[in-house]
């Protein structure tokens, strides 16, 4: 192997793992952005509900409804069919 398929060799691998870090990071912004996003989406809803329709229905804050979309991630997010 000469020296110029060892220099090729390695920027391949630099550019795998850097688009590997890349999605890893988007991933983690995106996915915070829009845990923050639907907390406030479900304070709103919560609010809304309450004003309107429930007046019995407690209202929940900006946080305690964050924590309610982190632990139930699954009611809140768009099932993305697996790649082949």
């Amino acid at each position: 192997m000469t020296y110029a398929d060892q220099l090729m060799a390695a920027e391949k691998k630099r550019r795998t793992r850097r688009k590997a870090i890349r999605t890893v990071v988007v991933g983690v912004i995106s996915s915070a952005i829009s845990t923050f996003a639907n907390g406030w989406f479900l304070m709103l809803a919560v609010g809304i509900a309450h004003t309107y329709w429930l007046p019995t229905l407690p209202t929940i804050g900006y946080w305690a409804a964050v924590l309610l979309v982190v632990f139930l991630r699954g009611v809140f997010s768009i099932p993305v069919p697996a790649r082949k």
